[in-house]
Formats: C-alpha cells, structure tokens, sequence
C-alpha cells in the first residue's frame, strides 16, 4: 500500500482531555499557526458552528468519553489496525 508522504500529529484522545493545557498548544504548533488563548476558550466562542458537533463545540472539554472503548474491546480485539 502506497500512502503519501505528510506530516501526521498523533493525538491520543484520552491525553487532549486530560491535558489540554499541553495538547492544544502543540496541535497549534503542528499547524503551523500561532497560539491564541481563545483556542483554550474554543467553547466560548459566540461563532455559529454548522456541524453536527455544535452540541460539542459549545461546551468545555469533558472527559466522559474518554475510555469508552473498553466497553467494546471484545468486539474490536481480533481487528488488524493499520500502523502508518
């Protein structure tokens, strides 16, 4: 399998709500983009958001949702995940 040649950042999800302070800044980075403390704020934003995540954008980071795999693990375990 052929696959392009770009940049990838990994972000474990489990990390960015835990520790957004870190994770944000050096997605950011990543981008190429500079910092601004309202991308820490994102939730405050009075920016209309037309995606089926509004409910999530408009609400602080929770970390309800991290580790919710494990209720799956039994369904997922025999799959061959791809390493890049």
């Amino acid at each position: 399998m052929e696959a392009l040649e770009v940049p990838v950042l990994e972000v474990r999800y489990e990390e960015l709500v835990r520790d957004p302070e870190t994770q944000f800044p050096r997605i950011i980075e990543f981008l190429g983009v500079e910092w601004d403390e309202a991308c820490a704020k994102f939730h405050e934003s009075k920016q209309t958001v037309r995606t089926l995540s509004y409910d999530q954008v408009n609400k602080p980071l929770y970390t309800t949702s991290a580790g919710r795999h494990t209720n799956y693990e039994k369904y997922i375990e025999t799959i061959d995940w791809p390493t890049y």
